[in-house]
């Protein structure tokens, strides 16, 4: 049972400076908002603003992080914002077709998934001022009061057509917009504004506080310089060249065929990092938006520590910091210096695996290639996108820097799945049960996810059918997340396909084109593989294999095993023979009912306890 776990970690960093306020109603609201409208300046000179340019301090509050960035927009809704904080660098924008964004190895993605399309229509309105301008494309309504810093101030909702509402808080004595909130892609958004000034006869706010709910994270922003109608060049707005070459194949041509190892249903490949001949394994991971590199591997190597930051992870939020490497060789293929998050990967994977991980290849490692990864044959082919050999044929838009694409679940279909090659087991979010009611009259089996964000309490179904790609899987077993944090926060996420489902396929990754391919192979037809004993294990202290947990109801329950327990012999054979965790699982996973012998050591006294083994769902 140790196999169901994710790991994963999401980056999210969106600032939107969103210095506006929303539009027309009848009444109350349109009372409201023609004092608002005066109160920022007046129709005239809110209409004469064709550009803002404006540098500003940017600080991640609690966590000593700061940096700067420079924005600019250009009427009626293009931007670009560049960010620099130490070794993260990141600039996005909207050149009035795409959105895009360049990430901090310089790799572009244009958000083209739905969510980022309905947020951009609402922060297009704001921006443009039509919310104030006009009264087309959207309603507008009081829906209470509130306050801020001890100030009351009247809330009004904003529906703009094909857009997500937002939340626009007016102060009540000066009439100005202090707060703006809206239940974004990255979970819920809450911008509070301050220190209004005035610039060219308009009332600019030169402090913003922006708080991204679902990860805890806080960031303030100040202005140092704001200017109103300086020439910009509407070239700035283009995105960049979209490809990096910062890997070379090492053997000429335009591919390299890597062979690859699974563990516990996880993808590993050795690599080498510059400056070092020891072969390490890293996790193959498309769930992880960035690299990743165990935070004591890099101190051992003298990699220097930057900035700490916060990411979401399929158990939560996590801290990790960002450092950079010289670079890193797989087997056909050398990366050159790299941007790379440093966490403590090691000890959350070593403790539920019989296997030493040095790091997770991610999106910056995906994103360079086509990829197409033979489970069958345990073989990854990473081709050059402009000489791929292979294609892809479903649309799945990358949110977060992962694939999603649609998919459905015994009849029911709704929001997006990620998919997730760090991810052993595929999981629904708890949104997506409670709406259909998935807890209800269903034999559940509890057990426990780890992941980048800690440990959860979750429960295993079993359902009729999965619809993904085309294909059906017959009885397919997913697990239900009962976590609300990190990932779990994010709306229109309804789940996350993982490797239990896509080692039914040859799976093909296009990041250019934000397509997957799917192709089914000789384990396609297999029923789930679930553990038969009820057992979760884990790695102590001391190295020694103990139960980590027993899944009420379970074989390993009614036999009275406990967690704590450690593990001396299975079936008569020792942990060494057996080949540690592996053995162990696989011997618990054999498909006859029988029982079988377990000795354990409890409170220094050995035990031999029988099981009967027998599926648990």
């Amino acid at each position: 049972m140790s196999r169901y776990r994710s790991i994963g970690i999401c980056i999210i960093f969106s600032l939107c400076m969103l210095s506006r306020i929303p539009a027309a109603a009848g009444g109350e609201t349109e009372e409201l908002l023609r004092r608002a409208l005066g109160a920022m300046g007046g129709a005239e000179a809110l209409s004469e603003v064709r550009s803002v340019v404006s540098t500003a301090d940017v600080e991640m509050v609690g966590l000593g992080v700061k940096g700067t960035m420079e924005s600019r927009r250009l009427a009626p809704c293009l931007y670009r914002t560049d960010i620099s904080l130490g070794f993260f660098r990141i600039t996005q924008g909207y050149d009035g077709d795409r959105m895009w964004r360049v990430d901090p190895n310089g790799m572009v993605v244009f958000m083209q998934d739905a969510e980022s399309i309905t947020e951009r229509v609402t922060t297009c309105l704001l921006d443009a001022r039509r919310y104030l301008l006009s009264e087309e494309g959207f309603t507008a309504r009081i829906s209470g009061a509130d306050t801020i810093g001890g100030a009351g101030c009247t809330a009004v909702e904003l529906l703009p057509e094909g857009g997500i509402p937002c939340i626009v808080c007016f102060d009540d004595e000066t009439h100005l917009p202090v707060r703006i909130s809206m239940k974004t892609k990255n979970g819920p958004v809450q911008e509070t504004y301050g220190d209004f000034r005035p610039v060219n006869g308009v009332m600019f706010p030169h402090s913003t506080r922006i708080e991204q709910l679902a990860i805890g994270r806080t960031i303030e922003v100040r202005i140092r310089s704001l200017e109103v109608n300086e020439p910009v060049d509407p070239l700035l707005f283009l995105p960049p060249h979209s490809a990096v070459k910062d890997y070379s194949f090492t053997q000429g041509g335009s591919h390299a065929m890597v062979p690859f190892t699974t563990y516990n249903r996880h993808i590993y490949l050795p690599v080498r990092l510059t400056g070092s001949d020891e072969e390490l394994m890293f996790m193959v991971d498309s769930g992880a938006s960035m690299t990743v590199i165990d935070s004591t591997l890099a101190a051992s190597m003298g990699f220097p520590l930057g900035e700490r930051m916060i990411g979401a992870g399929a158990g939560g939020t996590a801290d990790f910091y960002m450092t950079r490497i010289g670079g890193f060789s797989i087997e056909g293929v050398n990366f050159m210096e790299q941007t790379v998050i440093a966490y403590p990967i090691s000890g959350l994977i070593g403790r539920f695996a019989d296997i030493e991980v040095a790091g997770i290849l991610g999106y910056d490692f995906l994103s360079r290639f086509v990829t197409r990864i033979d489970f069958e044959k345990g073989i990854m082919t990473l081709y050059d996108p402009d000489s791929a050999a292979v294609a892809a044929t479903i649309d799945a838009p990358l949110i977060h820097n992962v694939f999603s694409l649609e998919c459905v679940v015994d009849g029911l279909s709704g929001g997006d799945f990620l998919l997730d090659t760090g991810a052993a087991n595929s999981l629904l979010q708890k949104s997506f049960s409670e709406e259909h009611g998935l807890f209800d009259g269903r034999h559940l089996v509890e057990i426990s996810l780890m992941g980048a964000g800690g440990e959860e309490t979750a429960y295993l179904a079993r359902f009729d059918s999965l619809e993904i790609g085309g294909f059906i899987i017959e009885r397919p077993v997913f697990a239900l997340s009962m976590n609300e944090r990190g990932i779990g926060a994010f709306p229109g996420i309804s789940g996350i396909i993982g490797n239990d489902i896509l080692r039914r396929f040859t799976v093909i990754l296009d990041y250019g084109n934000q397509r997957i391919g799917l192709e089914r192979n000789r384990f396609f037809g297999r029923p789930a593989d679930i553990d038969r004993s009820g057992i979760i294990l884990e790695r102590d202290d001391s190295n020694r294999i103990v139960i980590h947990k027993i899944i009420p109801g379970s074989p390993a329950d009614e036999a009275g095993l406990l967690p704590g327990d450690i593990l001396l012999s299975v079936d008569g054979r020792t942990i060494d023979d057996l080949g540690g965790m592996e053995g162990i699982m696989k011997s618990f996973s054999v498909r006859e009912e029988r029982s079988i012998g377990v000795e354990i050591e409890r409170e220094g006294e050995n035990l031999l306890v029988t099981i009967t083994l027998r599926d648990v769902l």
